[in-house]
């Protein structure tokens, strides 16, 4: 490594081994050069270790055992030409996170309605448009309506029409009124668009009083449950940090991150009581003017 080297493609490598770990070899190729994209292997599994390591520049990190497919597949979308944060995961670094990793996958390839479910915050949009960047639509737009917003359903009609071949996303699908829903039911029946719709988890109920039996029979065969905080804290880290590094790319003079203090406030939140992540994006600059981010040297 003396002289100067470059890298090409990507490394996997487990975590532990025996001249030292894979920690260490990632940090002494941070110190010389700008390592390959690393995908850790571990057998011990520990969510604080998988924090640190996508933390300091890791694109993933899998757990033993694991099935061949799922590591292949989790190698090819490392080595994908696309940001860090993205191939870390788009939902966290909990089984429960990597379960919707794995569905956003699988709905990217295949064409039917999809229905992403979850509280305020967790990122069902930002699900639906990966699922949309990886499909074969990708060449075409991706639409958003706000169901709120559709009203006695003309909203709807010029999106369905701007989308083409592409994707409509509607937004809070339990907000849609019943001509909008009636015009969504009929655009579907001879469209050539994909789509997509985000929701409460109240959708999750049969009875569902002024909704149309089709149309959520239609979104239910292709569901994606995105679980609340209060089942997985330990992606409230790597949420934060990932809101963290957002809206640092806006500053013009960036931080360095999150103190020791404030992700020891992250973990002891009681997310029991807050089952989206709204929290925390306020929470980011909060920190901010309590001395618990760090300024860059």
């Amino acid at each position: 490594m003396r002289g100067g080297w470059r890298w090409r493609g990507s490394c996997a490598r487990w975590a532990f081994w025996k001249n030292g770990t894979g920690e260490d070899l990632y940090a002494t190729l941070l110190r010389t050069g700008t390592p390959p994209p690393f995908l850790f292997i571990t057998g011990q599994g520990r969510i604080d270790q998988a924090v640190r390591m996508i933390r300091s520049g890791a694109a993933d990190y899998i757990a033993k055992p694991f099935d061949m497919g799922a590591f292949l597949e989790r190698l090819a979308t490392v080595i994908r030409p696309r940001g860090a944060e993205e191939a870390a995961g788009a939902c966290g670094i909990t089984p429960a996170a990597r379960e919707v990793d794995r569905q956003v996958a699988a709905a990217a390839g295949h064409d039917a309605p999809v229905l992403i479910l979850g509280a305020a915050g967790l990122g069902k949009a930002r699900l639906a448009a990966l699922i949309h960047e990886r499909s074969d639509r990708r060449a075409a737009p991706l639409m958003r309506l706000e169901a709120a917003e559709a009203g006695s359903g003309t909203a709807l009609a010029a999106g369905m029409a701007a989308t083409r071949e592409g994707t409509l996303l509607v937004v809070g699908i339990e907000r849609l009124p019943p001509p909008a829903q009636d015009a969504l039911m009929a655009g579907l029946r001879g469209a050539g668009f994909r789509l997509i719709a985000t929701g409460a988890m109240d959708l999750s109920r049969d009875d569902l009083p002024g909704f149309r039996a089709d149309l959520i029979a239609a979104l239910r065969a292709h569901t994606i449950v995105v679980p609340p905080l209060a089942e997985r804290p330990a992606d409230a880290l790597w949420l934060a940090l990932r809101v963290f590094r957002e809206a640092n790319r806006r500053r013009d003079r960036p931080l360095a991150g999150l103190s020791a203090a404030a992700e020891a406030a992250i973990r002891a939140h009681p997310w029991l009581g807050a089952p989206g992540a709204a929290p925390l994006p306020p929470a980011i600059p909060a920190a901010r003017g309590a001395g618990r981010l760090r300024a860059a040297p």
